[in-house]
């Protein structure tokens, strides 16, 4: 049974939960602004891989309707300790929303969730700053490529590179 949560003031409902809804991939491919990564099998894979602890955290409107999602896994060993992350092993796995205060609730609620786990800290791999007393780290740089506009131009070089080498 997922933890659920809907504070008196707030229109969203907030679940935890130990597998995705059926709507969570759905939900992240319909996104052009979300991550390959926020599918849920990227979490899965965390869990029948290394043994972590998957939760979902998935926020909903007042209709049931699935308006965020946020992948935690909670990750233990006696090197590193005992601490959560919204994606392990990738840089770009943080909430997906469509609305800020129903992300601030998410992340809220996967704070308790980290701080209920006897977690040391809980880092979110979010490519966006969310408004919040939230730590951001500056250690780590990306590089994102748009390859659609370049495919056309780059499909056929490699074609012909590769008639060359024949």
């Amino acid at each position: 049974m997922p933890a659920s949560v809907t504070p008196a003031e707030s229109p969203w409902s907030v679940s935890i939960r130990p597998l995705p809804s059926a709507d969570w991939d759905a939900f992240v491919a319909m996104r052009p602004e979300a991550s390959i990564y926020l599918m849920s099998g990227w979490a899965l894979l965390a869990r029948e891989v290394f043994g972590h602890r998957v939760f979902f955290v998935e926020g909903r409107d007042a209709a049931g309707t699935l308006c965020g999602v946020l992948p935690v896994v909670q990750q233990k060993s006696l090197l590193l300790g005992n601490f959560a992350t919204s994606l392990p092993f990738f840089n770009y796995g943080g909430a997906l929303c469509e609305n800020v205060s129903l992300a601030q609730l998410m992340m809220e609620r996967a704070r308790e969730l980290a701080e209920g786990l006897g977690c040391s800290y809980l880092e979110f791999r979010d490519t966006v700053q969310w408004p919040g007393e939230w730590i951001v780290r500056t250690d780590k740089v990306g590089m994102l490529l748009e390859f659609a506009r370049e495919l056309d131009r780059i499909v056929p070089a490699a074609r012909l590179q590769t008639a060359a080498r024949r």
